[in-house]
Formats: C-alpha cells, sequence, structure tokens
C-alpha cells in the first residue's frame, strides 16, 4: 500500500472523529523491536502507551536493520501527519503531533489502547510465554523491549471558529497487538 495524497480519503465517524483510508482500507503495520520507557499510562480517560524509537538518535547505528526500520515507522507517521496537514490546510500549531521530539534523545510516539466498555482490546503474547502465561497487558514493566502491530485509526478534530487558541487535529494511532521479549 503506498501511502500518497491521491489514496488517502476520510470517513466522518462522528462529530469529532474521521477514519482515514489508504485505498480503502485502514493503514496498518508492524513496528520493528521499540522499547517501552513508561509501560501503560492513563491521559484524559485513555490508555495509552509511549514508545521510544531508540536507535535513530545513534550516529554508530545508521547501518543496522532497526535503526533503518525505526527511521522507516518514523517516516510514515511524520509523512501521515504532513498530508494531513496539507489536506485540511492546517495552520501552524493546529496539529497536534503524536510524536515527541527529544533534543539530544529518541523520539518518543504516542499510541492508544482501544477500549471497548472500559476493557483494553489489545493481544498480548511474550517472548516466553511458560514464564508469563498469567501475565496481562498491565504487567507490562518499565524499559521493556517489544513489537507492535498499529493501526492509524485515523484523526480527530476539535477547530472551531470562535476558539482559535485552543483548535487541534491530531491523528489517532491504535495498538493492535504487543509481542513482549
Amino acid at each position: 500500500m503506498k501511502l500518497s495524497k491521491e489514496n488517502i480519503t476520510f470517513k466522518k465517524v462522528n462529530e469529532n472523529i474521521y477514519e482515514i483510508l489508504c485505498q480503502e482500507q485502514q493503514i496498518k503495520f508492524n513496528t520493528p523491536k521499540i522499547l517501552i520507557p513508561f509501560g501503560i499510562e492513563d491521559y484524559y480517560g485513555k490508555s495509552i502507551i509511549k514508545f521510544e524509537l531508540n536507535e535513530i538518535k545513534q550516529e554508530k547505528n545508521k547501518e543496522t536493520i532497526e535503526y533503518k526500520k525505526q527511521t522507516q515507522l518514523y517516516k510514515i507517521i511524520k509523512n501521515t501527519e504532513k498530508y494531513l496537514s496539507e489536506l485540511l490546510d492546517l495552520k501552524e500549531g493546529e496539529l497536534k503531533s503524536v510524536i515527541r521530539e527529544r533534543e539530544n534523545q529518541s523520539s518518543i510516539i504516542e499510541c492508544r489502547l482501544k477500549n471497548m466498555k472500559k476493557h483494553i482490546m489489545v493481544d498480548i503474547t511474550y517472548q516466553n510465554p511458560e514464564e508469563n502465561y498469567l501475565k496481562t497487558i498491565w504487567d507490562i514493566q518499565n524499559q521493556t523491549y517489544a513489537n507492535l502491530f498499529l493501526e492509524i485509526y485515523g484523526y480527530w478534530d476539535y477547530r472551531q471558529e470562535n476558539k482559535v487558541e485552543k483548535n487541534k487535529v491530531g491523528l489517532l494511532i491504535y495498538i493492535r497487538s504487543i509481542h513482549i521479549f
């Protein structure tokens, strides 16, 4: 699936949420091995996981496969935000990026966990299932390495003409499954 402005469509889900489709399909992809530095967090009533692209800022790793895969993941998300900005004709400061750039450190990407009636709908597997057979998603510890299966579901849009300073638009990226190392 080639991500470009020509094959992206939007479908209204409710008043403020829009689904993003690429060639009439949701954008889904696997991440390379990444670091989950903080475990699950609660952010305005939403369960989120932040993951770190820990290979990108390390110059010595430019030739490794992990570096190249993390760079590709970063570009997919950044380009999706760029296309969204252009297609919606967003003004400076209206896009709330899911990528947190940190000076001289790795970038952090924020993803949501899909909830249905207060139950998290994410599959979780472990590298060593015998030792972790009773663990749940709430047992993810800080500084954990994992592979994620992500879905760029859509975007939220809370722009209003009379509240220009609070006008924001942002991507909705959901974690569909997690494999813990």
